[in-house]
């Protein structure tokens, strides 16, 4: 399983002259939390911050998918949270060097139920929200996005074969830093 997620895909959170083209990078599947299970601070950082995400489930085997057939191609939809060790983010990037220590560890890859994707008429107007102990920290709607789910699996499947399971966390709607006892929830629609 491929956890992939999308970076500067949400136009609210580009630069002023907007010429930022969205990126993918990945995380491994250890990275995955699920079940609703509680997330503990590694003692490697002192500063953590998360991001919501929306996450779509690939649900069937394909490479080089054209984008009119990308609907296919995934069964579900979920709100994700990915966690970032900021402190090292930022060294990494001061110093020129691989960011995944950052980003990748276990447990850094949060997500909820899987809703079917065709359950919901339209997924580009899907409203998500970050809430922190019951006060809403994040939210936004799917078509802020620079790309919508068909043209991520078709840009992502030119790389890499897409497998049934994998995850494409599809871009975030903002970063807040977090502090130890927070609780967080996500919600779709």
């Amino acid at each position: 399983m491929k956890i992939i997620l999308i970076g500067n895909n949400n136009i609210h959170l580009l630069p002023e002259n907007g010429i930022q083209e969205p990126f993918h990078y990945m995380k491994p599947d250890s990275a995955l939390q699920k079940n609703n299970k509680p997330f503990f601070i590694p003692d490697f950082t002192q500063s953590i911050s998360v991001s919501l995400h929306p996450v779509i489930r690939i649900s069937k085997l394909g490479k080089n998918i054209a984008e009119r057939f990308a609907y296919r191609y995934y069964d579900g939809i979920t709100a994700g949270l990915e966690i970032t060790a900021s402190d090292l983010l930022q060294k990494c990037k001061e110093n020129s060097l691989p960011w995944e220590v950052s980003c990748g560890f276990d447990g850094s890859a949060v997500i909820g139920d899987f809703l079917p994707s065709d359950k919901f008429q339209s997924l580009s107007t899907l409203h998500l929200q970050l809430n922190c102990d019951n006060s809403p920290i994040q939210q936004d709607i799917l078509s802020y996005y620079q790309l919508n789910i068909d043209q991520i699996i078709a840009k992502v499947s030119r790389y890499y074969t897409m497998k049934t399971g994998d995850l494409i966390y599809m871009g975030a709607m903002g970063t807040t830093e977090v502090k130890i006892g927070q609780r967080l929830q996500g919600y779709l629609e």
